[in-house]
């Protein structure tokens, strides 16, 4: 990869060095094969745009809304992101997502989109002729667009097992956020079916979801009235809400409602008590995204979605049941 110029590229293309150093400058005056031919053969020979490092570059496509800097579910994606990239010596180039065309004017790879729907992917291939990868999305059918997915159904039958186990038969999920976002829809798909092949009653199977996160007092307020004894609240922002929130009622955790969460490492272990979460594997997210774009550059017809399991953590937040 590090001996790969220009010249190569240009000779693997069948076209000038001037020709390939304007379809790699952006430049408007160049036909569409002779683009397509010199952006295959750049990325086929591995050749980078930066001489000064001879590193490739991925796009990073961010979320547009005004929490993102502190989200904690997008922070761990960028941490975990950002380390597998050094791993790999890749650079990074981020935009927002109603900038994308902003990646025609930059030399890249690929890229990895954290956007939570998928728009993207229905009219990525009118843009673009580099793989998509995306998380936490649905699936696309398109044929350069991917997803790597944490695994929700089976990380939420995991926790419901868990609270079976411990005698509880009156369970809740908590979900928060739109009713299309495709986390919420597979979480919940995931509680209706573990709770089904326990035999429990759909009474006892309690979804309480509510589109606005302001309003999530007002939401736990309604699921501790239909009687669960044990509540599993989905997504890395609301283990501390779901806490201040059984305060206010006057339930203490575990001994009058046991509690599930998604894990936070700078928090759920400093709880009072310490959670019991679930946690998306963002390192192997990362991971097989990275080798999922290097698949698709290599060979489309290989590449597949991928799923990664969740990961379950014992704390002291669930207690076995005993009215």
């Amino acid at each position: 990869m590090g001996k790969t110029g220009l010249k190569e590229v240009a000779a693997k293309a069948k076209v000038s060095l001037a020709t390939a150093s304007r379809v790699l400058a952006k430049h408007s005056n160049v036909s569409s094969t002779a683009k397509e031919n010199v952006i295959r053969a750049a990325l086929e020979l591995g050749y980078s745009a930066n001489r000064k490092t001879n590193r490739p570059s991925l796009g990073v496509i961010l979320p547009l809304n005004d929490f993102f800097a502190t989200d904690p579910y997008y922070g761990s994606i960028l941490n975990a992101l950002t380390a597998e990239v050094t791993k790999r010596h890749y650079l990074l180039e981020y935009t927002i997502a109603d900038d994308i065309l902003r990646f025609q004017n930059i030399f890249i790879k690929g890229v990895i989109s954290l956007v939570p729907y998928n728009d993207l992917a229905v009219e990525w291939g009118k843009h673009f002729n580099i793989p998509l990868v995306s998380f936490n999305s649905a699936r696309s059918n398109a044929g350069s667009v991917y997803s790597v997915n944490s695994n929700n159904q089976q990380g939420i039958g995991m926790a419901v097992k868990y609270l079976h186990e411990k005698k509880h038969r009156r369970i809740g999920l908590f979900t928060i956020g739109s009713p299309a976002n495709h986390c919420i829809m597979e979480r919940q798909k995931g509680f209706e079916k573990c709770t089904k092949e326990l035999g429990m009653p759909p009474s006892d199977a309690v979804i309480q979801h509510i589109t606005d996160p302001g309003n999530y007092i007002e939401g736990f307020g309604k699921i501790l009235r239909k009687g669960v004894s044990a509540i599993i609240c989905a997504g890395e922002n609301f283990g501390l809400h779901s806490a201040y929130a059984l305060d206010l009622f006057g339930k203490k955790v575990p001994e009058d409602v046991s509690l599930i969460t998604y894990e936070r490492r700078d928090i759920s272990c400093y709880c009072n008590p310490p959670h019991t979460t679930l946690g998306q594997d963002f390192p192997k997210m990362c991971s097989l995204a990275l080798e999922l774009l290097e698949l698709a550059c290599r060979n489309p017809s290989q590449a597949k979605n991928e799923i990664v399991d969740y990961k379950f953590i014992e704390r002291e937040s669930v207690s076995i049941w005993t009215s």
